[in-house]
């Protein structure tokens, strides 16, 4: 949900709900365990990070959210590897 309101935010045009509908929803590229959804957050964390950072009314701290970001990161490294063994437990 947060994503959602993150590109809701700032207003992204070609993203999970922009004009087209649902649409770039085909978030891994599993050749070479590469994700395609870190650039996109990459590209989220650089509009907003400025901004993030000078606001006085936030709820948590520039450490917080600076840290909540590199959860986002390690959590998207380490996804693809997480779908493969799901995979192969079932097969």
């Amino acid at each position: 949900m947060t994503y959602l309101a993150v590109e809701n935010a700032i207003a992204e045009n070609d993203g999970f709900l922009g004009y087209d509908g649902l649409n770039n929803f085909y978030i891994y590229q599993f050749n070479g365990g590469v994700t395609s959804l870190l650039p996109r957050l990459e590209a989220m964390y650089s509009m907003i990070r400025e901004a993030a950072l000078a606001d006085t009314k936030k709820q948590n701290t520039n450490d917080e959210f600076e840290n909540s970001v590199g959860g986002l990161r390690g959590l998207i490294s380490a996804r693809a590897q997480d779908i493969m063994t799901q995979v192969a437990a079932v097969q």
